[in-house]
């Protein structure tokens, strides 16, 4: 078992290119505290590994920015207090030679530890201790892969889940993705495979048609933005 800890404090002073945008820009000063441990169960080849990390950030003066549908920026400045805290956990078992499945999932937990109005009125409008907007409170992750020895076949399944509040302003949702991958001589094929289930396939933003999102007093409309349809690439590569 390996147990890592970490303490440490930073700052990032505000690009040139936001101060363009908001001279008034401050400072973000921020402490951060960090704990993991790693563990291998069992001996052998087959054994299973696990990570667990658990991360804790307080941010001074922390930045918020806000864009419109089409990309332009309507706010960037500091709102004063925020929390980014929370865990992460993952497990890969070997199956058999090269073959193994792996695991992960993350919580995020991202939120304002005060009114940002009280400190910039010019903010947009939060809840105190509610999660920022765009960051999903939840990810996971499901792979099997294979890794080929020489010639052989390579292939990975994968599977990714996001909870709501997502940067798509989309309900909770999964994306599969899949590859394949062959060596023949000096010849290297591949197969890959995105967004299989074709989701979110719109093409285009949706204006106001997103999941709410809670502001103070009720809850503000959100645009929904895309994924990239259903994709296959095939990739042949010659080596002389």
């Amino acid at each position: 078992t390996v147990v890592r800890a970490s303490f440490g404090t930073g700052f990032r002073a505000p690009l040139l290119t936001e101060l363009a945008f908001n001279p008034s820009l401050q400072v973000e000063r921020s402490v951060e505290y960090d704990l993991g441990a790693e563990h291998r169960f069992g001996n052998g080849q087959m054994a299973t590994n696990g990570t667990l990390n658990l991360y804790r950030t307080l941010i001074d003066d922390a930045g918020v920015q806000t864009v419109a549908a089409d990309g332009s920026l309507t706010f960037l400045g500091n709102v004063g207090q925020s929390y980014y805290q929370g865990a992460e956990l993952r497990a890969d078992q070997p199956l058999s030679d090269g073959v193994a499945l792996r695991a992960s999932y993350g919580i995020n937990s991202a939120f304002p530890t005060g009114d940002p109005a009280l400190v910039n009125p010019a903010a947009p409008p939060m809840i105190p201790g509610e999660q920022f907007q765009g960051i999903p409170l939840h990810k996971a992750q499901l792979a099997l892969d294979r890794q080929a020895q020489a010639h052989g076949l390579s292939y990975a399944l994968t599977g990714t889940y996001e909870s709501g509040n997502n940067e798509l302003n989309r309900p909770a949702y999964v994306v599969l993705d899949a590859s394949l991958g062959m060596t023949f001589g000096h010849t290297d094929v591949s197969l890959a495979g995105t967004n299989l289930t074709n989701q979110f396939n719109d093409r285009f933003t949706l204006p106001a048609a997103g999941v709410s999102y809670p502001i103070p007093g009720g809850t503000m409309p959100t645009d929904a933005y895309s994924l990239q349809g259903a994709a296959l690439r095939v990739t042949v590569t010659q080596r002389y």
